[in-house]
């Protein structure tokens, strides 16, 4: 489980949605299979970070609420790709709402230490206040530095949605051997 949890963080954090595309359309699955993919549920919670005007993977606060319809559908989505079956369903209509379901997927998906939570009270009301752990996410990136050859080992991650390009090290010999053959192979499969 925690390796898996471990997996699931390498490929939202450190890699984008071209490659989560790619891997799912090459893979020799069924569609049962792809459709409950971990990746299919990286492009399901980037789109609902998108939806929410979340632009960091690190930003846990949500910047808008959803429309009561648009809201259903995605709550809806979630239920079938992350199989709950909670009774209650969430509307998705206020920010903490919408807060509270992007911190189950990213607990579901990359375990509960990779998120802290603090109770504060604003204007005399008490709400729970969700953060990134990067001392977490510093740990997996200690690991997976040993895999995924030219990742960054030093320093904070630029995390912002469609920058994974700037998390590696393109001055490492081996990062452009990885990127001539990728190219490579995508011109001989078409």
């Amino acid at each position: 489980m925690a390796l898996q949890k471990h997996w699931n963080v390498n490929t939202f954090f450190f890699k984008g949605e071209r490659d989560w595309r790619d891997k799912l359309e090459h893979q020799q699955e069924f569609n049962n299979h792809k459709a409950t993919d971990e990746r299919n549920k990286c492009l399901f919670l980037k789109s609902l970070m998108t939806d929410l005007g979340i632009e960091k993977k690190d930003d846990l606060a949500v910047k808008k609420a959803l429309t009561p319809n648009h809201g259903k559908a995605i709550y809806n989505k979630y239920k079938l790709l992350f199989r709950d079956r909670s009774k209650k369903d969430m509307a998705l209509t206020t920010q903490q709402e919408c807060e509270a379901l992007v911190v189950r997927i990213y607990r579901k998906m990359f375990g509960n230490d990779i998120v802290t939570s603090k109770r504060v009270t604003v204007n005399k009301v008490k709400i729970q206040q969700h953060s990134l752990s990067r001392e977490c996410l510093d740990n997996h990136r200690d690991i997976a530095v040993y895999k995924n050859e030219g990742l960054i080992r030093e320093g904070v991650l630029d995390l912002t949605f469609g920058n994974e390009h700037e998390l590696v090290d393109h001055s490492q010999p081996i990062v452009a051997l990885g990127v001539v053959l990728r190219e490579l192979k995508r011109l001989h499969g078409q």
